[in-house]
């Protein structure tokens, strides 16, 4: 009962759009109208400023890493937290409350692994600053932070089923970054 429980719970608490949400609190925009239309820190940023992407940014990862670490607390097994920890993520991206729609899952992912591992989650916002930094695109640092992931989780001697997430959150972050990556190759990815 538990599993069931936690992974409804998570979805529902991955499913709340915060960035929809605060930023038509405070600025009365729906950032699902302007820059790239999506709920995500980086159009947050540049629809209402670094307070509202702030913001945005320690909810969304808070709501992956919540219920991660109700598992973890629970002595749930492996599978359980990866379980709470792949919902909050699809409800992210899939949100009840947007008709299934949603942001690309990068800040609920990243505090999914801070619940399982902050060593890795601390060592992939290195890596996501160092490219990020030179690039200016948010997009790129979170597409290679997330596949640093996996290898980290191997040499840090996480258990096999934490890698295994690793890996396909990983996956799932490349493939909502499609039409990023398209842009990157073209030359046409925005930079912030």
């Amino acid at each position: 009962m538990i599993p069931v429980l936690l992974a409804a719970v998570a979805y529902l608490l991955g499913s709340i759009p915060f960035g929809l949400w605060l930023v038509k609190a405070w600025k009365g925009i729906d950032v699902r109208e302007v820059g790239s239309k999506n709920i995500g820190t980086t159009n947050v940023y540049r629809a209402a400023g670094k307070g509202a992407a702030a913001a945005v940014f320690l909810l969304d990862v808070a709501k992956g890493y919540a219920p991660v670490l109700v598992a973890l607390l629970l002595a749930q097994p492996a599978w359980v937290a990866v379980l709470a920890g792949a919902m909050a993520i699809v409800g992210h991206s899939k949100s009840v409350f947007l008709k299934f729609t949603g942001g690309k899952s990068v800040a609920t992912g990243i505090g999914t692994i801070f619940a399982i591992s902050p060593v890795a989650a601390g060592v992939a916002l290195g890596i996501f600053a160092l490219v990020f930094a030179p690039t200016r695109m948010v997009s790129a640092g979170s597409i290679v932070a997330a596949l640093s992931l996996p290898p980290l989780m191997v040499y840090l001697k996480l258990d096999p089923v934490f890698v295994g997430y690793a890996a396909a959150a990983a996956a799932y972050v490349v493939v909502r970054h499609r039409e990023n990556i398209q842009r990157i190759f073209q030359g046409q990815e925005r930079r912030l």
